[in-house]
């Protein structure tokens, strides 16, 4: 059985407007995501090399601001997470894994995961 197109009602036109209009704009609109994450899987090493500059640089900066503080009153004071100069120095040479760790870090490692 054909159906007549001369018999279709107002909401049935629009509906198929609607759907032609929607996938001229979301073509496009995916074809732009495809691209940004193809940019992504090719320099995925970026984000965690961020990350671990991000870290040191803030290991460095709490342990001045521990040193300008109080001295060695700052290694009492401070947290297990916190790490020790030893381990913000050897950050830079371990090569991905290490023992630096803050809050912040573990939050965007469980989003990497």
């Amino acid at each position: 059985k054909a159906m007549d197109v001369t018999k279709a009602t107002k909401t049935q036109i629009f509906t198929v407007a609607m759907v032609l209009f929607i996938m001229i704009y979301s073509v496009p609109l995916m074809w732009s995501i495809v691209v940004v994450n193809g940019h992504f899987d090719f320099h995925e090493d970026l984000l965690i090399k961020q990350q671990e500059q991000h870290k040191t640089f803030q290991t460095r900066r709490e342990l001045k601001a521990g040193a300008a503080s109080g001295g060695d009153k700052a290694g009492a004071t401070r947290s297990d997470a916190t790490p020790t100069k030893e381990q913000a120095e050897g950050a830079g040479s371990a090569g991905g894994k290490h023992d630096l760790k803050d809050s912040g870090c573990d939050r965007y490692e469980r989003v990497l995961a």
